[in-house]
């Protein structure tokens, strides 16, 4: 088994770690809509559980219902990058642009030292590629 994720097990991890109280099964599909089928996404939620990445629980408040949860370092990780808002800001000259790049790259290297589970230093990687795209594409625009 390779020990990194796909963009789509990148996706998922975001969007679940986006609701610390967990998402349903549902709701994540639709979250997901178009991009995978409600029986694949139910595969890579099982994978991603096993990996240690996601939790799954019973919802107290439905007996049947399912609650997905992001695991707690996956959890720091998708904060920090929140809280950095690495590739959000309006027209900004590259000069900022490239001090946000040295951010995005010392928040990485901060994180790898902390890590060792090769399943979240490849959600970090997926983060970290993510928001390189958004900066890259900020360039473009500038």
């Amino acid at each position: 088994m390779k020990n990194t994720l796909n963009s789509l097990e990148g996706l998922i991890i975001d969007i679940v770690a986006s609701f610390p109280e967990g998402i349903g099964v549902n709701q994540l599909s639709r979250k997901l809509k178009g991009k995978v089928s409600k029986v694949k996404l139910i595969k890579e939620i099982r994978k991603l559980s096993d990996l240690g990445l996601l939790h799954i629980t019973r919802d107290l408040r439905h007996k049947q219902r399912l609650l997905i949860k992001a695991s707690e370092q996956v959890l720091q990780i998708f904060r920090v990058f929140s809280l950095n808002n690495f590739a959000k800001f309006e027209r900004q000259e590259v000069e900022v642009i490239s001090a946000k790049i040295v951010n995005l790259i010392s928040c990485y290297l901060d994180w790898t030292e902390k890590l060792s589970d090769p399943y979240l230093i490849s959600y970090l990687k997926y983060k970290v590629v993510s928001e390189f795209s958004g900066l890259i594409s900020k360039i473009k625009e500038v």
